[in-house]
């Protein structure tokens, strides 16, 4: 169950809508020689640019606007401006138009020197990181283990450019002394210049240690807390920030186990991105320190994800793997052949296993180990107290490949949402946080039918998350957000709901709802244990029986098709107007997908099992 967000939230949209506009001003009014408004525009823009998300930035990356490149842009702005002042004195003969223009040398050279200056520094800034990020000197980051910080990460850095944008470009435009302007601009270009020659240091700190054959200093501290830690189990997973909720759906269980337990990844943004957590974490990008490491204590590595980095844990002999994933559902990717290579494959329920025999995946029966599914311990059955049903829609995103999409968002989102409107139950809309990452289309979807529930007097719950503290536990945070939670939902009262960024998780929203509209993905069998009525879009369009045989949990559920008139069946069911005759199918299905106890029992049970056998 992901860590849940609203993609491209409305407060980037606009501040990149002022963005452009705003440089679109500027340049317009520097053409025009029109200076004042043309410096406004220009520090409005360096202020949004600074303001801008990671999403967008990655947009502006593909599309080669990186920083460098929009600070040329704004440097050439500036310029054009500075150009008006330089026109000083004009002469015309007679039957020809001719003009001599009286330039101030030392007021035209410091500005172009600055600006160059600045973006040598950055440029080399830039290439410096980069080396030590995805080189030999990656570097390796810790929380909770005692340990030096690691380079901060960069999310100050905007700011930072953002200041030393203006100080190179305000005084230049206000008319400065060449010696004030050029000592501004040195400490803009240290700004980058410090920076840069830490991470020179880092870089060259590791040169040296290979050259000599030893760890880095750092992968040395994270063997000394190895050594004493002496942990017995490894959570591992590598991969970007939006892959952080793969590792947060099992934080909560991972700090109630009895055996220490050790959380590896394997990149920075990832490091970055998942929750707080009480264990102790650690980072280290580069393979060839994951491959130095002694993890002599460790007898059990835990995998949520099928990634290529994968290898270099699983090359260690005597520890024995688990494939836990990060949620059950009938996607293609739940039952992947790149599970032989786990020693088990921990699975729900019964109907785990069966994907793979169905998917012609042939794995030794006695490798499949039902674990239950301890996160969804605190899902309620019992249908909440309001004036009026309220129906969850959770759909699922685009993933990675059209192929392997099963998201109504694009193909019936609308409709599905204003179905619901309709008729008069109310609406909980919490879409999956990777939505619109692949597919742009997706994130402009999700845009319409946030406006749409808006439009139907609907609110965002809310847009803060709880304070994050370093060491905190899952529980702990777990205790904080049902507060929140209950919270939000207390201020939404019986409105329309989008599910804002640090809004409630997935489990308060199943506990908030009647009934739930989603797609094959593991939200809809967690949704199995509230034994309520739920539907599910059928995104192929195939016959509702082939439909279920093909992905056993909507064998309980009213299977939807792109006009979402089934709808109506489930609506009737959830206002009382029909009787619930799914209700014995559902409990069925939720105990053979999710297993029967879905306490913390059955899954420390397989960690001592496995153990011994390491």
């Amino acid at each position: 169950m992901p860590s849940e967000n609203v993609v491209g939230g409305r407060s980037q949209l606009i501040i990149l809508a002022t963005y452009a506009t705003a440089l679109i001003v500027a340049v317009i009014a520097a053409l025009a020689g029109v200076k004042t408004v043309g410096v406004i525009a220009l520090v409005v823009a360096i202020l949004c640019d600074a303001l801008l998300g990671r999403e967008l930035r990655i947009l502006l990356r593909k599309a080669s606007l990186v920083y460098v490149a929009r600070f040329a842009l704004r440097g050439a702005v500036v310029m054009t401006l500075l150009w008006s002042t330089w026109h000083t004195d004009f002469a015309f003969a007679t039957g020809e138009t001719s003009g001599t223009i009286t330039i101030d040398l030392p007021s035209v050279v410091w500005p172009v020197l600055s600006i160059v200056t600045y973006a040598a520094a950055v440029s080399a800034r830039d290439l410096v990181f980069n080396i030590r990020e995805f080189g030999l000197a990656k570097p390796a980051t810790t929380r909770n283990m005692g340990l030096p910080p690691a380079p901060q990460a960069r999310a100050i850095d905007d700011y930072l450019r953002a200041a030393a944008e203006l100080l190179i470009f305000v005084p230049a435009l206000l008319g400065a002394d060449a010696w004030l302007g050029l000592l501004l601009a040195l400490l803009a270009v240290a700004t980058q210049a410090i920076p840069a020659f830490d991470a020179a240091r880092d870089v060259l700190a590791a040169v040296r240690a290979r050259n000599r054959g030893k760890a880095k200093p750092a992968t040395e501290q994270i063997q000394a807390f190895l050594d004493s830690y002496r942990p017995e189990v490894i959570l591992y997973l590598s991969g970007q920030a939006e892959t952080a909720y793969q590792v947060d759906v099992w934080l909560n269980t991972l700090e109630r186990l009895d055996q220490n337990v050790l959380v590896l990844l394997r990149k920075r943004a990832l490091f970055d991105a998942i929750a707080t957590t009480s264990l102790p974490v650690a980072c280290v990008q580069n393979a060839t320190d994951v491959i130095a490491l002694d993890f002599a204590s460790v007898k059990v590595g835990l995998y949520p994800a099928h990634v290529g980095d994968n290898i270099h844990l699983l090359r260690v002999p005597h520890i024995r793997s688990a494939f836990i994933g990060h949620g059950d559902s009938d996607k293609s990717g739940s039952a992947s052949p790149f599970s032989r290579v786990y020693d088990e494959v921990w699975v729900a329920g019964p109907a785990g296993a069966q994907r793979y025999a169905e998917a012609g995946i042939e794995i030794d029966p006695h490798r499949f180990v039902i674990v239950g599914r301890p996160q969804i311990s605190a899902i309620s059955t019992a249908a909440p107290d309001a004036p009026r049903p309220s129906i969850l829609y959770a759909p699922t995103w685009e993933a990675w490949a059209d192929e392997g999409s099963y998201s109504s968002l694009l193909a019936a989102g609308s409709t599905i949402v204003q179905h619901i409107i309709d008729s008069g139950c109310r609406v909980i809309y919490k879409p999956h946080p990777m939505t619109g990452i692949r597919d742009p289309r997706f994130a402009a979807e999700h845009q319409r039918i946030v406006a749409r529930i808006l439009a139907a007097d609907g609110v965002v719950v809310p847009h803060a998350a709880s304070p994050a503290h370093v060491g905190e536990s899952a529980l702990e945070r777990e205790r904080l957000d049902n507060e929140r939670f209950a919270a939000a939902w207390a201020e939404a009262g019986d409105a329309h709901v989008v599910v804002g960024s640090g809004g409630p998780d997935i489990v308060s929203c199943f506990n908030a709802s009647h009934a739930m509209v989603s797609d094959v993905s593991s939200v809809l069998s967690d949704y199995l244990a509230s034994e309520k009525p739920y539907a599910v879009f059928n995104p192929r369009d195939v016959p509702a029986s082939e439909f279920a045989h093909e992905f056993p949990t909507a064998t309980a559920a009213t299977i939807v098709s792109g006009d979402c008139t089934e709808l109506d069946e489930m609506l009737a069911v959830v206002v009382g107007q029909q009787p619930d005759t799914l209700l014995t199918t559902r409990h069925a299905l939720a105990v053979r997908t999710l297993g029967d106890d879905r306490s913390l029992r059955p899954f420390q049970r397989a960690v001592i099992d496995l153990s011994a056998r390491s």
